[in-house]
């Protein structure tokens, strides 16, 4: 029932605010079919569920950074559907010629996406390297939906060719005079982005590793007005880390 209860409140979290709201809009928009946009919706949330459900098989809870994997699924999953329905739609709604075209590309930006997060493995911190694990798998459950549940509803209920539309055609057309940019100024384009990267990565010995506690606390709350009443009155404070090895269900 903790379980249960925890995943209402994640995917209210993740799927039911404003921002969820514009996504959602975001998504409409760029398929330009409400059915789809619904299918891609539906695809993500199984996908979610999947990962998470597996989660609770193997006995793992929630962390302060686990918190945001479906968040993160969200965005990767839905991707990886818009991808395949807008190509599927926009060329005269044939799968096999869909799963040919698109298929590969999303299995290979999978992969890298997957190793990217696989080498979460090498951290020190235990919540990151369950983080890493538990994305590669949601980021493996949201391509496998994308190339067999999504086309395989749509040999069920095919949806009907679509048009470009407004937005669509003024994206592309950005899309191309961008491109047709970079390729007349190539030598301009590769000179500036090494520039950039070289002023960035030299920024990098700026960035200090540290954590504040006191983030961990909600403004107003009992441990925050503590640490401010330190700080005004006796101009520094420590916070005091105390492990408690317990069931937390039955302290």
């Amino acid at each position: 029932e903790m379980l249960v209860a925890r995943l209402f409140d994640v995917f209210e979290n993740a799927l039911g605010d404003a921002k969820s709201l514009a996504r959602h809009k975001l998504i409409l928009l760029i398929v330009g079919s409400l059915p789809a946009a619904l299918m891609i919706v539906i695809a993500v949330g199984v996908s979610i569920w999947w990962t998470i459900g597996l989660m609770g098989l193997l006995g793992y809870s929630f962390t302060l950074v686990s918190t945001s994997l479906p968040v993160i699924l969200f965005a990767l999953g839905s991707a990886y559907a818009v991808h395949l329905l807008v190509w599927y739609l926009e060329h005269d709604a044939d799968i096999e010629d869909t799963l040919v075209k698109v298929g590969w590309p999303i299995v290979v930006t999978a992969l890298t996406t997957m190793a990217g997060f696989a080498s979460f493995a090498l951290m020190d911190i235990a919540p990151m390297r369950e983080f890493g694990w538990q994305m590669v798998l949601g980021t493996a459950m949201c391509a496998l939906v994308a190339l067999v549940v999504i086309p395989m509803t749509l040999a069920f209920w095919p949806l009907r060719p679509a048009t470009i539309g407004k937005v669509g055609r003024a994206v592309d057309g950005a899309l191309m005079g961008l491109t047709s940019f970079c390729r007349r100024r190539r030598w301009w384009v590769i000179g500036t982005s090494a520039a950039i990267a070289t002023f960035f990565a030299l920024q990098v010995p700026n960035i200090k590793t540290s954590m504040d506690p006191q983030s961990f606390f909600p403004e107003g709350s009992a441990p925050d007005r503590a640490n401010k009443f330190m700080l005004e009155e006796f101009g520094a404070s420590i916070f005091l880390s105390v492990m408690v090895d317990a069931d937390i269900r039955d302290p």
